[in-house]
């Protein structure tokens, strides 16, 4: 069993989903403040393209992760992890920048992320029969 394949990388893909349709929604609100916070300025030209860019990454981010639960390759998954992981850390310094609490789920994203890893640095081994020295997959 490959946690990174059937655990880690379909969580990452739905909640890259759910920023991406989260910000596809948000672009049509003409009032983002109730999401965004308090302001009496309208959304200007330069946070619209940010919120795309963001929007952007979040569908790069679908698509690698998608692909990588399809392709027999351990070293894509380990990235398509670590590419999630340095997204959302990015997102977490930000936060840290603002002088705001990051919020839980990014936390989860992050931890989610190490401990796949940490289990998917270890296999074969831990979800496989085939332990010990000198056992390989390739043949």
């Amino acid at each position: 069993m490959g946690l990174l394949k059937h655990v880690v990388l379909p969580i990452y893909a739905l909640i890259d989903l759910l920023v991406l349709s989260f910000l596809v929604t948000e672009e049509f609100d003409p009032d983002l403040s109730k999401t965004w916070g308090k302001s009496d300025t309208p959304v200007t030209d330069l946070e619209m393209h940010l919120m795309h860019a963001v929007a952007g990454v979040g569908l790069v981010l679908l698509v690698n992760n998608i692909a990588a639960i399809f392709v027999e390759n351990s070293h894509y998954r380990g990235m398509a992890v670590v590419l999630q992981m340095l997204f959302f850390s990015v997102d977490a310094y930000s936060y840290i920048r603002l002088g705001k609490d990051i919020p839980g789920i990014i936390y989860f994203i992050i931890g989610l992320g190490l401990v796949g890893l940490v289990v998917h640095s270890k296999e074969p081994g831990i979800f496989t029969k085939d332990h010990g020295p000198g056992k390989s997959k390739k043949g």
